[in-house]
């Protein structure tokens, strides 16, 4: 089964006429078979644009980026039910993994760190159309949520999360190292791009000036200065 892990992150930039939000997303793809994952490439997707919320502007272009995928699985940490309530529809191969979640007001990961019995997964129930369920991978590992728009049982389910979340991330142990990976990609070219920008917003503070900065800088990154 082949893979692609999504993931972003972005900076904004204040400028005399408005906001302008860098955003980056990392993409990850590999194959996972019955007992190993394998990475084939790594890679970003980064846009500069006028913006209002950074946040939406980061999952707007995750969502793109995932629906451009041809891979079987595609990996996004993503809550896709709380999306949908902002109009985003996760693609139908898709599985969403949540580090942070809470229900009807509480937090319910003090209850299943006291599960034993690892590695599990829960019993799952629907949420506007999408599968929702936890999982925990080892006794020393967080719990987390998942939401699967992919056609999986849940046996199938837990089984790739075990096989591409047993990588010792020290942040989060039992996430999905592929998920991680993107996150990292995301925050590297991220911060790159944000010293660039921080130094061209210094001296040229007008919108056009920034705008065209900008464009300049993107033909020497890619070579076609």
């Amino acid at each position: 089964m082949t893979f692609s892990a999504v993931d972003g992150s972005y900076y904004s930039v204040i400028t005399l006429e408005g906001k302008e939000c860098y955003v980056v997303v990392g993409l990850v793809r590999g194959k996972v078979d019955n007992s190993r994952f394998e990475i084939s490439s790594v890679d970003y997707v980064e846009v500069m644009e006028p913006c209002e919320d950074e946040e939406e502007s980061m999952a707007q272009l995750e969502y793109s980026v995932a629906y451009s995928e041809k891979a079987d699985l595609i990996l996004m940490d993503r809550m896709f039910t709380y999306d949908q309530g902002r109009g985003l529809s996760p693609p139908p191969n898709s599985l969403g993994i949540v580090k942070d979640f809470r229900g009807s007001g509480e937090n319910y990961r003090r209850e299943l760190t006291a599960l034993g019995g690892t590695p599990w997964i829960t019993q799952e129930f629907q949420v506007r159309g999408v599968n929702r369920g936890f999982f925990r991978l080892c006794e020393v590992c967080l719990p987390f949520m998942y939401e699967r728009v992919k056609d999986l049982s849940p046996g199938e389910t837990l089984k790739l999360l075990t096989i591409m979340g047993m990588e010792p991330v020290q942040e989060a142990l039992g996430y999905n190292y592929p998920l991680f990976l993107a996150d990292k990609v995301a925050k590297h070219f991220r911060w790159r791009g944000k010293r660039l920008l921080d130094f061209i917003s210094a001296q040229r503070r007008s919108y056009r000036e920034f705008r065209n900065s900008v464009e300049e800088l993107r033909r020497v990154r890619s070579g076609r200065g």
